[in-house]
Protein backbone atom coordinates (compact mmCIF):
# COMPACT_ATOMS: atom_id res chain seq x y z
CA UNK A 1 0.00 0.00 0.00
CA UNK A 2 2.86 2.25 -0.66
CA UNK A 3 2.33 5.61 -2.20
CA UNK A 4 3.98 8.62 -4.29
CA UNK A 5 7.91 7.86 -3.65
CA UNK A 6 7.68 4.86 -1.69
CA UNK A 7 7.43 1.52 -3.63
CA UNK A 8 6.12 -1.80 -1.20
CA UNK A 9 9.40 -3.10 -1.97
CA UNK A 10 11.18 0.06 -0.18
CA UNK A 11 8.62 -0.38 2.66
CA UNK A 12 9.42 -4.21 2.94
CA UNK A 13 13.43 -3.38 2.59
CA UNK A 14 13.12 -0.79 5.70
CA UNK A 15 11.50 -2.96 7.77
CA UNK A 16 13.70 -5.56 6.86
CA UNK A 17 17.07 -3.49 7.83
CA UNK A 18 15.16 -2.34 10.84
CA UNK A 19 14.94 -6.01 12.34
CA UNK A 20 18.53 -6.77 11.02
CA UNK A 21 19.09 -3.97 13.29
CA UNK A 22 17.21 -4.11 16.93
CA UNK A 23 16.67 -7.80 16.34
CA UNK A 24 13.59 -9.71 17.35
CA UNK A 25 13.60 -11.49 20.83
CA UNK A 26 10.23 -14.00 20.45
CA UNK A 27 12.14 -15.43 17.39
CA UNK A 28 15.32 -15.60 19.42
CA UNK A 29 17.07 -13.49 16.86
CA UNK A 30 19.75 -11.10 17.98
CA UNK A 31 20.07 -7.86 15.93
CA UNK A 32 23.08 -5.55 16.15
CA UNK A 33 21.86 -3.60 19.15
CA UNK A 34 19.86 -6.60 20.91
CA UNK A 35 18.57 -4.71 23.92
CA UNK A 36 15.86 -7.14 25.47
CA UNK A 37 13.36 -5.94 28.05
CA UNK A 38 10.82 -7.44 29.68
CA UNK A 39 7.09 -5.63 29.88
CA UNK A 40 4.61 -6.61 32.09
CA UNK A 41 0.82 -5.16 31.20
CA UNK A 42 -1.65 -4.68 34.44
CA UNK A 43 -4.08 -7.39 34.67
CA UNK A 44 -7.27 -5.43 35.26
CA UNK A 45 -9.16 -8.66 36.07
CA UNK A 46 -7.07 -9.50 39.19
CA UNK A 47 -6.54 -6.15 39.84
CA UNK A 48 -8.76 -5.46 42.83
CA UNK A 49 -10.23 -1.98 43.59
CA UNK A 50 -12.53 -0.56 45.98
CA UNK A 51 -15.21 2.06 45.97
CA UNK A 52 -13.55 4.78 45.04
CA UNK A 53 -11.58 2.91 42.47
CA UNK A 54 -8.10 2.69 44.29
CA UNK A 55 -6.63 -0.86 44.11
CA UNK A 56 -6.43 -2.93 47.11
CA UNK A 57 -3.19 -4.14 47.90
CA UNK A 58 -1.71 -3.30 44.69
CA UNK A 59 -1.74 -3.14 41.05
CA UNK A 60 -1.38 -6.89 39.76
CA UNK A 61 0.57 -7.53 36.71
CA UNK A 62 0.35 -10.44 33.86
CA UNK A 63 3.48 -12.09 32.79
CA UNK A 64 5.92 -10.24 31.09
CA UNK A 65 6.37 -10.40 27.46
CA UNK A 66 10.42 -10.10 25.92
CA UNK A 67 10.80 -7.77 23.48
CA UNK A 68 13.78 -5.63 21.79
CA UNK A 69 13.85 -2.22 21.82
CA UNK A 70 16.37 0.62 21.35
CA UNK A 71 17.12 2.40 24.84
CA UNK A 72 18.49 6.11 25.18
CA UNK A 73 18.77 6.72 29.41
CA UNK A 74 18.80 9.83 30.84
CA UNK A 75 22.19 9.99 33.49
CA UNK A 76 20.86 9.10 37.19
CA UNK A 77 20.60 11.16 39.78
CA UNK A 78 20.03 10.63 43.75
CA UNK A 79 17.94 12.91 45.84
CA UNK A 80 17.52 12.85 49.77
CA UNK A 81 14.96 13.73 51.51
CA UNK A 82 13.69 13.10 55.17
CA UNK A 83 12.95 9.62 54.02
CA UNK A 84 16.57 8.90 52.65
CA UNK A 85 17.71 8.76 49.27
CA UNK A 86 16.53 7.71 45.82
CA UNK A 87 17.46 7.44 42.60
CA UNK A 88 16.01 9.25 39.90
CA UNK A 89 15.94 8.54 36.24
CA UNK A 90 13.70 8.40 33.34
CA UNK A 91 14.03 6.32 29.95
CA UNK A 92 12.88 6.38 26.31
CA UNK A 93 12.46 2.72 25.07
CA UNK A 94 11.56 2.44 21.23
CA UNK A 95 9.62 -0.19 19.83
CA UNK A 96 9.07 -1.38 16.24
CA UNK A 97 5.82 -1.19 15.54
CA UNK A 98 5.64 -4.34 13.06
CA UNK A 99 7.56 -6.35 15.37
CA UNK A 100 4.57 -5.95 18.29
CA UNK A 101 1.89 -6.64 15.67
CA UNK A 102 3.99 -9.91 15.08
CA UNK A 103 3.31 -10.85 18.71
CA UNK A 104 -0.07 -9.16 18.90
CA UNK A 105 0.60 -6.94 22.24
CA UNK A 106 0.30 -3.53 22.41
CA UNK A 107 2.57 -1.42 25.06
CA UNK A 108 0.20 1.11 27.29
CA UNK A 109 0.82 3.64 29.90
CA UNK A 110 1.06 2.50 33.17
CA UNK A 111 3.08 -1.12 31.79
CA UNK A 112 6.21 -1.84 33.69
CA UNK A 113 9.35 -2.50 31.79
CA UNK A 114 12.19 -4.74 33.44
CA UNK A 115 15.56 -3.38 31.80
CA UNK A 116 19.02 -2.86 33.18
CA UNK A 117 18.17 -4.02 36.92
CA UNK A 118 15.57 -1.46 37.21
CA UNK A 119 12.18 -1.08 36.54
CA UNK A 120 10.31 1.64 35.08
CA UNK A 121 6.95 2.55 34.72
CA UNK A 122 6.02 3.43 31.11
CA UNK A 123 4.16 7.20 31.55
CA UNK A 124 3.96 8.76 27.97
CA UNK A 125 3.50 6.82 24.78
CA UNK A 126 4.33 8.43 20.98
CA UNK A 127 3.29 6.64 17.95
CA UNK A 128 3.82 9.26 15.51
CA UNK A 129 7.23 8.59 13.68
CA UNK A 130 5.85 8.30 9.82
CA UNK A 131 7.91 6.99 7.02
CA UNK A 132 8.43 9.65 4.29
CA UNK A 133 5.91 12.12 6.33
CA UNK A 134 2.99 10.22 5.17
CA UNK A 135 0.35 10.26 6.99
CA UNK A 136 -2.02 7.98 4.97
CA UNK A 137 -1.67 4.11 5.04
CA UNK A 138 0.00 2.33 7.00
CA UNK A 139 3.49 4.50 7.61
CA UNK A 140 3.77 4.49 11.49
CA UNK A 141 6.63 3.04 12.19
CA UNK A 142 7.46 2.75 15.81
CA UNK A 143 5.97 3.28 19.34
CA UNK A 144 8.28 5.21 21.62
CA UNK A 145 7.53 5.19 25.47
CA UNK A 146 9.05 7.84 27.83
CA UNK A 147 9.39 5.84 31.43
CA UNK A 148 10.51 6.62 34.91
CA UNK A 149 12.85 4.62 37.20
CA UNK A 150 10.15 2.86 40.15
CA UNK A 151 10.43 0.71 43.11
CA UNK A 152 9.72 -3.30 43.09
CA UNK A 153 8.44 -2.96 46.84
CA UNK A 154 5.70 -0.58 44.91
CA UNK A 155 5.30 -3.57 42.14
CA UNK A 156 3.74 -6.59 42.83
CA UNK A 157 5.76 -8.34 40.54
CA UNK A 158 7.67 -11.56 41.95
CA UNK A 159 11.57 -12.23 40.09
CA UNK A 160 11.72 -16.04 39.94
CA UNK A 161 15.72 -17.36 40.42
CA UNK A 162 16.94 -20.61 38.96
CA UNK A 163 19.28 -22.48 40.48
Amino acid sequence: MAQRFYSQLDMDTFEKFSKELVGEAVESKDGIISQEVVVYKISVQDTQTNVYGETVGGKVYKAGVKINAIIEAADQTTTTDEFGPDRVQTVSFSFLRQSLRDISFVVDVGDIVDWNEGHWEITSKNENQLVGGQTTGDYNFSVVCEAYLTRLSHLNIERVRSI
